[in-house]
């Protein structure tokens, strides 16, 4: 006779048993949750309700955030640096401000995802990437039509006629520029950040410990196809005019003066950012197979030293949580492993499209 053991969920307000079977995985009862908007879990959602359905909602969250943040930054640098007058350390510094959101807003909402849910942190990442592009294609409509005529002599009206006013006038103007798109590369960072640090441990923990590789290179194949969509979509929005559907009769695409539509782009992302957040609000904390899945998790821990010291319960744990990481000399290494990658391959690109783009 099976050894049977019945479990109490205590956190609930109506008592819910679940019985475990120590010799049986299937006999193990599927965590009570539902695919649904509060009060409204009809049964024909229900369809969605599982891993499969979440890899390819997270999957579109990833592959639009490399489309946004790496594809399409690429291609709108050019763009950017004629339409407003940026220099190329302006470009960095607005670039850099999606890291300094990912890394600062990274640890702090992990931190307090552990024990919430992780679905709608994964919902809330989509919809701040979604704000966070519509912000950075806002100048474009703030700052009314593009002059090519005059931005091309700026420079050597500015040095040879109006003098140092002229100049100053023209940096306050770009200032206001760079803080608006630097504030939506923020935003963008700590949307995006959200994915490896919540929806990659919210995916792999409501997936067989068997499975769980294969779900998690359909994860990782998407966020390496996102960068090369938001190449092909921004070389293809910058064929149009910037002041797009009006088109200039007296220059063209091949024109020095020519600007193209970059602003696009980060429109169509926000758009489908906020679409892809709709399904991702109505996944619950855990899905129907949690429970399953954590009894494998755990026969396959037994006997191993692993010791899960169970932070983000207050914010007093977070100096603690902080030095476990940095005396983690594995950690260490694979995130310093993963930080030249990011600066040979993502930082790099940036301006390599550019001069693409220029020749």
């Amino acid at each position: 006779m099976s050894n049977t053991t019945l479990s109490k969920n205590e956190n609930s307000s109506s008592a819910k048993l679940y019985i475990k079977n120590s010799e049986d995985d299937d006999n193990v009862t599927p965590y009570n949750a539902k695919f649904g908007y509060g009060p409204c879990q009809p049964n024909w959602l229900q369809c969605f309700n599982s891993a499969k359905w979440l890899t390819v909602h997270v999957g579109a969250f990833v592959f639009l955030a490399g489309m946004q943040v790496t594809g399409l930054m690429s291609a709108a640098v050019l763009p950017l640096e004629k339409q407003f007058g940026f220099t190329s350390t302006e470009i960095g510094v607005m670039a850099a401000m999606y890291d300094v959101g990912a890394g600062v807003f990274g640890f702090i909402f992990s931190f307090f995802a552990a024990h919430t849910h992780k679905g709608k942190w994964v919902a809330t990442g989509s919809i701040l990437m979604a704000i966070g592009s519509m912000i950075i294609a806002s100048p474009h409509f703030i700052y009314g039509r593009y002059q090519y005529s005059a931005v091309l002599n700026v420079s050597s009206i500015c040095n040879e006629t109006a003098g140092s006013s002229c100049i100053s006038g023209a940096i306050s103007s770009s200032s206001v520029q760079l803080f608006i798109l630097s504030l939506g590369q923020l935003i963008s960072g700590m949307g995006s950040t959200i994915i490896w640090t919540i929806a990659f441990p919210y995916l792999d923990e409501n997936v067989s410990p068997t499975a769980s590789p294969i779900y998690i290179g359909v994860f990782g194949a998407l966020a390496s196809l996102g960068p090369g969509a938001g190449y092909l979509l921004g070389g293809t929005f910058l064929n149009f005019f910037v002041d797009w559907p009006t088109r200039p009769t007296d220059i063209n695409s091949s024109d020095p003066q020519w600007v193209g539509a970059w602003w696009f782009g980060y429109v169509l992302s926000a758009i489908l950012m906020a679409m892809t957040a709709v399904p991702l609000l109505a996944y619950p904390k855990h899905l129907p197979e949690y429970e399953k899945n954590k009894e494998k998790r755990a026969k396959i821990a037994i006997g191993k030293s692993v010791i899960d010291n169970n932070y983000g319960n207050s914010i007093k744990e977070l100096p603690k949580a902080v030095k476990e990481l940095v005396t983690n000399k594995v950690f260490l290494f694979v995130t310093l492993g993963a930080t030249t990658e990011g600066m040979a391959t993502i930082s790099l690109t940036t301006k390599l499209y550019t001069y693409h783009l220029v020749i």
